[in-house]
């Protein structure tokens, strides 16, 4: 969806998107230099956006961060290509059986705030030049408000349905509106 909002919305634009991922993995995976070279520098992109639920799925919150922040490193120097990095969107549904609507932060959810690391994250991106950009916030905010059932947006325990990835598609579009 995001692509096609982005096409949409800059109809002379000629853009390519290369999704280049294994599943399960985060930036720890990327981070290894034959990894690094068959899912990132032998796709040549301008643009190299870092995201997904998988980054914080293993390991130390540190080291996870510290992958993170070394895959953008070596895009940059590497590839000499902009990164963009994304804090983990919608995934797992943390309201529990209540989905009664209501307001979602960060710190009264403790599954959520287990898969962000701010307090590393974005002093080690501004070091490097990189943004951030909270996908985390609108999409659980959105969650928590909805009143939906978790099947509304799901296709499984930790991914989107069709209509999770239209909600994630949407707020990753309104970042790309309002980018400078």
């Amino acid at each position: 969806i995001f692509e096609a909002l982005l096409k949409r919305a800059f109809p002379k634009s000629n853009l390519d998107f290369i999704s280049s991922v294994r599943g399960s993995t985060g930036c720890w995976f990327y981070c290894k230099p034959e990894n690094f070279k068959t899912y990132v520098a032998d796709q040549k992109p301008d643009l190299l956006i870092i995201g997904g639920i998988s980054n914080y799925h293993t390991g130390e919150v540190a080291a996870n961060t510290a992958a993170i922040l070394e895959v953008a490193e070596r895009a940059k120097k590497e590839l000499a290509c902009e990164v963009l990095i994304l804090t983990p969107a919608l995934s797992i549904d943390t309201r529990g059986t209540d989905v009664t609507p209501r307001k979602w932060t960060l710190a009264g959810d403790e599954r959520t705030r287990k898969q962000i690391d701010p307090e590393r994250l974005y002093p080690g991106a501004a070091r490097l030049g990189v943004p951030v950009w909270d996908m985390t916030t609108p999409c659980y905010t959105w969650l928590y408000a909805s009143g939906k059932p978790y099947e509304f947006y799901s296709r499984d325990f930790v991914h989107s349905g069709e209509r999770g990835k239209q909600i994630i598609g949407r707020v990753l579009f309104s970042y790309f509106l309002t980018a400078r």
